[in-house]
C-alpha cells in the first residue's frame, strides 16, 4: 500500500471518532432534557395538589356540609373509632359489692394520624351488656364531656360483654361500634372477715371473747366459735377473770358465696382483762396496857360490789410496852388474782389507861361494894374490885333510931373506903 492510501485511511478513522463523540454527547443531551422534563412535571402536579388541599383546609365549614364523599375524602377525614381507656379494651376488677364498669372516648382521626376527642358530642346510639350466659344485665349510661361510663349494677363474679355503638358529628356524621369486656375477679373472704377480742378491766362482767364482723356483701354464711378442744359453735365464748386472758379462741366464717376464693376462713384471737385497782387502808388503831389487840380494821376502795377480798392479814411489830409500833399487810399468795392492790399502813399504838372517875356499888344486903371505872379511850375497858363490909351497931339514944354502919376497905388505893348507915328498927329510947 503506498503512502497516500495510508493517509486516507487515518483520515477516515479520525472522521469517524469524531462522528462518533457528537452522537453521544447529543444522547447525553436527550437524557437530561428528559430528566429536567420528568422532574417538572412531578414539580407541577404536587404544587396542583398542595394548592388544592390548601384552598379545601382553608374553607369554612359550612361550605364542606353536604359535599358529598368526594369533599368528605379530601377534608382530610380517615376513620373512627371508639377508644376504651383501658390496655386492649379489657377491665379487670375484684369483686367488691359495688356498683363497676367501662369508660371510653369517641375519637376521629385525620390523614395526618392526628386524633379528636369527639366525646362531648357523642351520642350513644345502643348499648347492651350481657353476661357469659348471654343474659342481660343491667347498666346505667354515665356521660361527661370528657368520658362515657357504662355502669352495672353490683356485678358478680365473671365476664360481661358491653356492646356499644355511638355516633358523633365531625365533617359530618360519623358512627363506631365496640365490644369492651369488664372481667370480676373472685375476692378474698378473708378482706372481709375481722376478728376483735375483748380487751379491758376487770369489772365483774362477763364479756363476749372474741366478735366476728362480716361485711354486708358476703351472702349466706356461719360465724362459729370454739376454744381449745371444743367443738365449733354458733354461741360466742365468754370471759370475767383476769385468768381468761391469753386463752386463744378460734373463729370460722362459712359461706356459700360463690363471688369468694375461699368458702371458709378461719382467725385466731386472745381476749386481755387487766386487774382492777384496789387500795387498802389500815386504820388508826391503838390498845391500853395489858389488853389484847383488838381486831385491825381498814377499808377498801375500788372493790367490785358485792365482792369480798379475802386471804389478807395485818401484822405489828411485837411488843407490849408503851409505845408506837409499825404494821403491815399481808396477801396469801393467789388470792384476789382480779385485783392489783395497794396498801397504806398506820402505825400501831400502846398506851396507858385514861381512867375516868370510880363509880361504888352496894349489894342488895350491903355486904360487898363493887368500884368501878372505865377507861376514857375504850369504853369496853374496866377496872373494877368488890370489897367486902365490915358491920357495927349503933345504939339508940333519946332522938335517934338504932342504926348498923357498913364499911367497905379496898385494896387497890385509888377506890376510897366507902361508908353507909342502915337503920336496924331500934327505936329511939326518949326522954
Amino acid at each position: 500500500m503506498d503512502f497516500r492510501e495510508i493517509e486516507k485511511s487515518k483520515n477516515n478513522m479520525i472522521g469517524y471518532r469524531i462522528s462518533r463523540r457528537e452522537e453521544d454527547c447529543n444522547l447525553q443531551n436527550c437524557l437530561v432534557l428528559k430528566r429536567f422534563s420528568e422532574v417538572n412535571s412531578a414539580m407541577k402536579k404536587a404544587f396542583a395538589l398542595s394548592l388544592m388541599i390548601f384552598f379545601l383546609l382553608c374553607l369554612p365549614l359550612s361550605s364542606l356540609a353536604g359535599a358529598g364523599s368526594q369533599i368528605e375524602r379530601l377534608s382530610a377525614y380517615r376513620g373512627e373509632t371508639i377508644v376504651s381507656q383501658t390496655p386492649n379494651g379489657e377491665v379487670s376488677v375484684v369483686y367488691d359489692g359495688k356498683d363497676h364498669g367501662v369508660s371510653f372516648k369517641c375519637i376521629s382521626t385525620d390523614i395526618y394520624d392526628k386524633t379528636y376527642d369527639c366525646t362531648s358530642d357523642a351520642t350513644i346510639d345502643s348499648c347492651s351488656v350481657t353476661d357469659e350466659s348471654g343474659g342481660n344485665v343491667d347498666y346505667t349510661i354515665l356521660q361527661s364531656s370528657s368520658y362515657i361510663g357504662i355502669v352495672l349494677t353490683k356485678p358478680e363474679v365473671g365476664t360481661y360483654s358491653i356492646n356499644v355503638s355511638a355516633s358523633w358529628s365531625w365533617y359530618g356524621k360519623k358512627t363506631a361500634s365496640a365490644v369492651i369486656t369488664l372481667t370480676v375477679q373472685k375476692a378474698h373472704l378473708y378482706d372481709y372477715f375481722k376478728l376483735t377480742s375483748y380487751s379491758g378491766t376487770y369489772d365483774g362482767n362477763s364479756h363476749n371473747a372474741v366478735t366476728a364482723t362480716v361485711s354486708s356483701i358476703v351472702k349466706d354464711y356461719t360465724v362459729e366459735y370454739k376454744y381449745g378442744t371444743d367443738e365449733y359453735s354458733t354461741i360466742q365464748p365468754q370471759v370475767k377473770n383476769v385468768a381468761d386472758s391469753g386463752n386463744v379462741y378460734h373463729c370460722r366464717v362459712t359461706t356459700t358465696d360463690t363471688n369468694f376464693s375461699e368458702s371458709s376462713y378461719e382467725r385466731t384471737a386472745s381476749a386481755n382483762i387487766t386487774k382492777k385497782k384496789a387500795t387498802l387502808t389500815l386504820s388508826a388503831q391503838s390498845k391500853c396496857l395489858g389488853e389484847a389487840d383488838p381486831e385491825f380494821i381498814y377499808s377498801v376502795d375500788g372493790l367490785i360490789s358485792g365482792e369480798q377480798l379475802s386471804g389478807i392479814t395485818v401484822n405489828r411489830d411485837i411488843g407490849e410496852t408503851e409505845g408506837s409500833y409499825s404494821t403491815w399487810f399481808e396477801q396469801q399468795t393467789g388470792a384476789n388474782p382480779n385485783y392489783e392492790l395497794t396498801f397504806i399502813n398506820k402505825n400501831f399504838t400502846i398506851r396507858q389507861h385514861d381512867w375516868g372517875n370510880p363509880s361504888y356499888n352496894w349489894s342488895a344486903d350491903n355486904k360487898t361494894v363493887t368500884a368501878t371505872r372505865i377507861c376514857n379511850y375504850d369504853s369496853t375497858h374496866k377496872d373494877e374490885e368488890i370489897a367486902n363490909t365490915t358491920s357495927t351497931t349503933i345504939l339508940p339514944t333519946c332522938e335517934d333510931e338504932g342504926k348498923t354502919k357498913y364499911t367497905a376497905v379496898f385494896s387497890n388505893s385509888v377506890y376510897k373506903e366507902q361508908e353507909k348507915y342502915v337503920n336496924n328498927g331500934v327505936n329511939a329510947i326518949g326522954h
